[in-house]
Formats: structure tokens, C-alpha cells, sequence
């Protein structure tokens, strides 16, 4: 888990010089949590250790029932923590696939990894390992991103499974999704990589991804998980971050550059070189650097970009 928080940010780094739910509550208060839906029987044989105190089925029930009255004082805190984070990211008539975009970024954007984890006794805050720690303290380990994710999906009605494995040789746990008739998965710890700034625009390399994506750093038991073959959702081709040839590379670049981003996420073919920095640069950039991941059929660039005070 240690590795895999600081994967993405040390595979290369280069320097150059953030409604009412009550209808939605409503439309749920008959359906089956995540871990009894249609799914594979066999995929819900992922279970991952949770600490004692707290009762993701209880907060779930306690949603779509309305009735919060059997949950303890941890378990309260934090229905009401995910209550206030739904409340953010959904409104009504947004389709599965917004909500799972919207509850990754908020993830994502709102908690930091627990780098406490990261020191060489790997000593953390045991509320780092459930939506406590994420939406409540700001701070988690893989199974408290894994545990808010799954919550989530869980109390607004989206399919949605625990996956534990490993990462880079060490133990590690993300989610699937099924959207329309197919398995995706996402994996919100690796998206939060460290070091962590306040304010950090939200990246997406692992946001509905295939098996072929995630076998490059991932080992799981595929026997007991859907296959998740369809880049249909591929979050760059979807949202026009794709581009085939490096001058639409730069001149994208330059475009957030003029709005005062801090962090650019693209996605190029494998091999495509858009590493050099792009000319004329703003008068108000003092310069940038990139972290680049390899993927199965192409690549992610996010550049970071300094400002001149």
C-alpha cells in the first residue's frame, strides 16, 4: 500500500526549469446493497478487513430508510459526513456514470493519502482505513479511499465491488463498477498520488479502466472479479484530453496555462514525445515539469505548472 500511494509520482518526474437527495433516497429504499446485487456470486467473495466500529451496511440501510437511529456515534458521523459529500457531487437525473466520475473526484480532490503509512515503521491512523478517516479527517490509507468509494456507490444505488490484491508487491485494494453492461475499475488511492498539495486539480489514470490497464502495476485472483475489457468510458477520449500528434498537445497546454492551472492531464499514443516545453510561454508561467505513466495502448502525461508570484 506504502509503494502504491507514491507510484504514480515517482515512475518519472521531469523538471524544465473540489440537491436534496431525498428523491434519490427514495428511489433506493428498495434496493440491494452492492455486495447483494446481480453480480458474479463469486466477485463478492472480496472481503476486506474493516475495523470493528464501523458498519458501512447499517449507514447504507440508515439512507435509504431514513431512519438513523440504531447507528452508533462513529457510524453517525459518518453517514452525516457522507450525507454532506453526496449533497456536493449529486443532483438529481445525473446517470451512474456522473456519479461515479463526481464521487471520484471528490474523493480524490478532498482527502490526501496518510503518509504516516509511508514511514518506516508504516504506522497510521486507524481511521485512515474507513470513510472516517477520508471524509471526516482528510486523510487515508488504500481501504479508507476503497471503503468511502464502496459506501458511496453503495448508499446511490451504482453496482460496485471491493477488489483487495496487491500493487507493485505490496497489499492493496481499489473498486469495480458496472455501468450499463460493463465491469470497470477504479482505483481513487493511486489517483491522490503524494506529495499532496491543498487545492490540486484531480487526476484520472485509474478512473474506469480496464484489467489489460491495471495488470501493468495490479495482481488480483481473476477468478473471483468481472472482466472489465471496454475502454468505452476512457475518461481522456471521453473528455477530448486524447491527442494523437504533439502540437495539439502543446497548444492545450498553453490554453490552461493562460487560465492559471496548476496540473494538466493528457493522454498521447504510446511512444508520442511531449516532453519539451511548449513556446511562446506565458509571460506569468515560471516553469513546468511532467510525470509521465505508460499505459497498455497509451500513455498519461500530467504536467504541473509554476507560476510567477
Amino acid at each position: 500500500m506504502r509503494i502504491a500511494a507514491i507510484f504514480a509520482a515517482l515512475v518519472l518526474l521531469l523538471s524544465a526549469c473540489g440537491c436534496s437527495d431525498n428523491d434519490r433516497r427514495d428511489e433506493l429504499s428498495g434496493a440491494l446493497s452492492g455486495s447483494d446485487s446481480d453480480m458474479p456470486n463469486e466477485a463478492a467473495g472480496y472481503t476486506l478487513e474493516l475495523p470493528e466500529e464501523y458498519h458501512p451496511d447499517e449507514i447504507v440501510n440508515a439512507y435509504k430508510s431514513g431512519d438513523t437511529s440504531s447507528l452508533t456515534e462513529y457510524n453517525q458521523e459518518i453517514y452525516d459526513a457522507a450525507l454532506s459529500a453526496i449533497s456536493e457531487f449529486y443532483s438529481e437525473g445525473i446517470d451512474d456514470y456522473e456519479i461515479v466520475l463526481h464521487a471520484h473526484d471528490y474523493i480524490v480532490y478532498n482527502a490526501t493519502y496518510d503518509t504516516n503509512a509511508l514511514s518506516l515503521f508504516g504506522v497510521h491512523d486507524p481511521d485512515s482505513e474507513t470513510p472516517y478517516g477520508t471524509l471526516i479527517k482528510g486523510k487515508a490509507i488504500c481501504k479508507g479511499y476503497t471503503t468511502t468509494f464502496q459506501l458511496l456507490m453503495d448508499m446511490l444505488g451504482v453496482e460496485c465491488i471491493t477488489v483487495s490484491g496487491e500493487a507493485l508487491d505490496e497489499e492493496h485494494a481499489w473498486n469495480m463498477v458496472k455501468l450499463g453492461e460493463n465491469w470497470y475499475h477504479v482505483d481513487c488511492t493511486w489517483d491522490d498520488y503524494t506529495p499532496d498539495y491543498d487545492g490540486r486539480p484531480v487526476t484520472h489514470m485509474y478512473l474506469l479502466v480496464t484489467d489489460s490497464l491495471m495488470e501493468i502495476a495490479h495482481t488480483w485472483d481473476h477468478s473471483v472479479s468481472p472482466v472489465a475489457g471496454s475502454d468505452d468510458l476512457n475518461y481522456y477520449k471521453n473528455n477530448g484530453l486524447y491527442f494523437e500528434d504533439e502540437d495539439s498537445v502543446y497548444e492545450h497546454l498553453l490554453s490552461q496555462m493562460q487560465t492559471g492551472l496548476t496540473e494538466v492531464e493528457v493522454a498521447v499514443p504510446n511512444g508520442l514525445s511531449v516532453f519539451d516545453m511548449p513556446t511562446p510561454m506565458p509571460d506569468n508561467v515560471y516553469s513546468f515539469s511532467y510525470w509521465y505513466n505508460g499505459f497498455d495502448t497509451y500513455d498519461v502525461i500530467i504536467y504541473h505548472i509554476r507560476y510567477k508570484n
